[in-house]
């Protein structure tokens, strides 16, 4: 009996010690899988982001048993050049690289698409343009995940606009919405004002893209297993009366100054410019008389082809996810979606003077607008117009941007460029042809002629012949 008991005991022992250590170990904090992202933001921003993560980290992160780690790494080029040249088992889970980058990464197969890790409802949730900047082929997976992005709009000078619109009361606002409209009020600006142009448009390049798209035949086309280079001579005419045609005649400017010095200046009604520029936004301007008044912007939606369907450029900024395996890769998407839809991201998007890319976010007035007073409004009012505005655009309106492909970005720098050299060439012309003695009228009927937009041409379809090679 007394052997009994001492084996009762002896087993009760093991299995209170057992116990114990069970409830220790379980105790003890787990291991949490690390997930890291190289970044290249820099001040306030990186604080903002720093922030976010932490707060990922306490919440989402703790419950699923992952911990992101998340810093600066180096400057955009440099991680995109990291991206191609560092073996896989030596990159993070993700990383901030070019667009170029990413394209020739997805080629490679070192990325994986943001479908194959978040539903078909969570993608919904975001502007579906900012989304297909991120996507090489018609039809595929999105391989640039958005965290950010900047629109082109109008900044538009309301008290000028207003004073000339007095004397002209057929036109209105509605004009400014497509080219026509805008180059009718151009015209009958420039009598009105004695010779002032009336707009500028700073990025060519993106005109070019953008305008082009609205048509049948886009310069850049996408299918389902890459791009093709088109010109589409009809479309090109269309834009070179508009923009050559219309800075001979002076309506719109090709002076090498900034936009916003042109507007104190010169007295331009309006120019096209990115929302990252509203903090180089004028605070005077010229008005008919010559003297100097404080400016009232508005700012107004990228003009389209036509009226029903308003089309506005944008550029994204977002990070890419390297395929490691698919728990880390669901990991990754999981974070940049949830950064997405928090509250603090759009302090981190103000930084830059960006937009959020989420429709929560963009469609919610009541947080911008409180965030907009505390944020920028005390110190940067046309910052917050501005703000304001493109997110309603964002968030309505179709937002484009042309399809990645290797050499892209200097594509469309170049037939931007070569639009603007033939310009000031032609503006050099007929300058030079008025002081023979000949009326502008005279001097822009030998200068707009067939030749030179055939040379024009010519020059386009040596670029097209070069990038297309490698297509």
């Amino acid at each position: 009996m007394g052997e009994r008991r001492k084996k009762l005991v002896q087993g009760v022992g093991i299995l209170l010690v057992s116990f114990l250590c069970f409830q220790f170990v379980s105790c003890m904090p787990k291991e949490r899988t690390p997930i890291r992202f190289w970044h290249a933001y820099t001040g306030a921003q990186a604080e903002i982001f720093t922030e976010l993560v932490a707060e990922y980290n306490r919440t989402v992160g703790k419950e699923r048993g992952v911990e992101v780690f998340a810093y600066y790494k180096a400057p955009k080029e440099e991680l995109s050049a990291n991206l191609k040249d560092l073996p896989m088992d030596k990159l993070p889970n993700m990383i901030q690289v070019s667009g170029e980058a990413a394209y020739v990464a997805y080629l490679n197969g070192r990325i994986v698409n943001a479908e194959r890790y978040l539903s078909k409802d969570a993608l919904s949730q975001y502007v579906s343009g900012f989304l297909e900047s991120g996507r090489f082929t018609l039809g595929g997976g999105t391989y640039i995940f958005p965290l950010q992005s900047s629109l082109e709009v109008m900044y538009l000078n309301a008290d000028l606009f207003e004073t000339f619109r007095k004397e002209h009361p057929q036109f209105h606002v509605g004009d400014l919405r497509t080219w026509n409209g805008l180059y009718e009020l151009a015209e009958a600006y420039y009598t009105w004002s004695e010779g002032r142009s009336f707009m500028a448009i700073e990025d060519l390049g993106s005109y070019l893209m953008t305008v082009s798209s609205q048509h049948t035949a886009s310069i850049v086309q996408t299918g389902t297993k890459g791009v093709r280079i088109v010109l589409n001579y009809e479309t090109l005419e269309e834009i070179w009366r508009f923009v050559y045609g219309g800075a001979l005649r002076g309506y719109i400017s090709v002076s090498e100054d900034s936009l916003n010095n042109q507007m104190e200046q010169e007295g331009l009604v309006c120019y096209l410019t990115s929302t990252e520029n509203a903090k180089w936004a004028p605070e005077t301007y010229l008005d008919i008389e010559g003297q100097q008044k404080e400016v009232h912007l508005l700012i107004r939606q990228y003009p389209s082809v036509t009226p029903a369907y308003a089309v506005v450029p944008h550029q994204v900024s977002g990070a890419v996810v390297i395929n490691h395996d698919d728990v880390l890769n669901q990991e990754s998407y999981r974070f940049l979606d949830w950064v997405c839809k928090q509250e603090r991201t759009y302090p981190f998007c103000t930084e830059g003077k960006r937009l959020p890319v989420h429709q929560d976010l963009l469609q919610n007035t009541q947080i911008q607008m409180q965030l907009m007073d505390t944020h920028l409004r005390n110190t940067d009012a046309i910052a917050a117009s501005v703000y304001m505005e493109a997110c309603s655009q964002a968030a309505y309106l179709n937002t484009y941007s042309s399809t990645i492909f290797y050499g892209s970005e200097s594509f469309i720098q170049e037939i931007g460029d070569s639009l603007q050299k033939a310009v000031r060439e032609g503006v050099l012309a007929v300058t030079e042809r008025m002081q023979e003695g000949h009326t502008r009228e005279e001097a822009v009927s030998m200068v707009d002629t067939e030749d030179a937009f055939q040379q024009w041409i010519q020059n386009l379809e040596t670029i097209q012949n070069r990038y297309s090679a490698g297509h």
